[in-house]
C-alpha cells in the first residue's frame, strides 16, 4: 500500500479524463483538450493514457492498410488487429469511474514516457 497522500478527484477532472478516453470513439484527439488545459492532474495523468492508445490506433490502422495493399487484399485477415486499441479505452474509463491512478492496459507507460514535458500548470498545481 502507498502511504503518499493522492489528490482529490473534482467532478471536473473526472469529465477531461472521460472526454480523453472518447477520443478513440470519435475518431478526433479529443485527449488534447486537458493536455492543453492542464489544470487538473487527474484529467492530465489520463489525457496522456488516452493519447498513446490513440496514436496507437492511428499507425496499426496505416500498418493495416499498407499490409492489405502489398498482399493484394489477404491482410484483410489481420483486420483485428485495429482493433486492439480499444481495450486501453475500456479499461482507462473503467479506471477514470473507479477514480484510478493507474495506466490501461496496453499502454506500457508510455504514456508518461512520450509525454514527459507535458506537467501539471494550474489550480492543482501544489496536488
Amino acid at each position: 500500500m502507498s502511504t503518499e497522500p493522492t489528490p482529490e478527484i473534482s467532478q471536473d477532472g473526472r469529465t477531461w479524463a472521460y472526454v480523453a478516453y472518447a477520443s478513440m470513439f470519435v475518431g478526433f484527439p479529443l485527449f488534447l483538450v486537458p493536455m492543453l488545459q492542464r489544470n487538473d492532474a487527474f484529467a492530465l495523468f489520463h489525457a496522456k493514457q488516452a493519447a498513446v492508445a490513440y496514436i496507437a490506433m492511428i499507425a496499426l490502422f496505416f500498418a493495416y492498410g499498407f499490409i492489405s495493399i502489398i498482399t493484394c487484399g489477404f491482410g484483410a485477415v489481420l483486420f483485428p488487429m485495429v482493433l486492439l486499441p480499444y481495450v486501453p479505452m475500456i479499461h482507462g474509463v473503467l479506471l477514470v469511474s473507479n477514480g484510478e491512478w493507474k495506466e490501461p492496459i496496453g499502454v506500457f507507460g508510455l504514456g508518461n514516457t512520450l509525454f514527459a514535458g507535458v506537467q501539471l500548470q494550474g489550480p492543482q498545481q501544489g496536488g
